[in-house]
């Protein structure tokens, strides 16, 4: 495949060069596939290049980034969900500031980018056309989501009884340090900040970048409101953690 992605991309330089001579190159029968549907007497298009190999090369990748983000979604609701049963609330999202809501958009934004991405959805070619165009690239994307997720199951496990989406000041668990608490004082943070760069390498274009940056900006404002909170209500206990460990990795 990175082979095949190579050859279109001297292909489209040879033949932008032809359109000024008249020579026109060749076009490789392997690149049949990935160009067939475009004008052969004119010359090639960036953008067309770009959307003829990502419609061919990459709908793997393209599945299974989605398939990932639901499992994201389906490992934190079902946790809430368990945790509900057992009559505690996990999800407290906005409790105590309506500000905490701002993170939503931001989520949604990203999901869209996802999709428009690998199903093209409408959205501005210069937001959707990739930044890079590497097969390689997107695997690893891939594998790093695959890890992310194995990272966030455990630091659910980890979190136990204690798990809470947002605030809350109501209670009164006893501070978590154990598990992959002991290397990251936000494990399930770091895990979506992993899985989103992942996602990103799997679709490397610049609306995943605008909604990776915003998501970043998003959770880190979180986690400093959270470090507020847990000083307040752990005190010292809380203190001498925060020097044995530190706030991400």
């Amino acid at each position: 495949m990175t082979r095949i992605i190579s050859q279109a991309l001297r292909f489209r330089n040879a033949e932008a060069m032809g359109s000024i001579t008249g020579n026109r190159p060749p076009e490789p029968k392997n690149l049949r596939p990935f160009t067939d549907g475009l004008d052969r007497n004119a010359p090639r298009r960036y953008n067309d290049v770009c959307e003829s190999i990502q419609t061919g090369g990459t709908v793997m990748i393209n599945y299974l980034s989605l398939a990932a983000f639901l499992i994201l979604v389906a490992l934190a609701a079902g946790r809430g969900a368990m945790l509900r049963k057992r009559g505690t609330r996990a999800f407290v999202f906005g409790a105590t500031d309506k500000s905490d809501f701002l993170l939503m958009p931001v989520v949604a934004l990203f999901l869209y980018a996802i999709l428009a991405s690998a199903f093209s959805l409408p959205l501005p070619r210069v937001l959707k056309n990739p930044l890079f165009i590497s097969a390689a690239a997107g695997w690893i994307g891939i594998a790093v989501c695959g890890l992310s997720l194995v990272w966030f199951a455990l630091s659910l496990k980890a979190f136990g009884d204690s798990f809470r989406i947002g605030i809350d000041e109501a209670a009164s668990d006893e501070l978590v340090t154990g598990g992959l608490f002991t290397v990251s004082r936000n494990p399930l943070y770091v895990g979506f900040l992993g899985f989103f760069t992942g996602i990103f390498l799997s679709h490397p274009n610049l609306i995943v970048l605008i909604a990776f940056a915003l998501f970043f900006a998003a959770i880190h404002r979180q986690i400093l409101r959270e470090e507020k909170f847990l000083r307040g209500h752990y005190g010292k206990e809380y203190e001498d953690y925060c020097r044995r460990v530190r706030r991400y990795l």
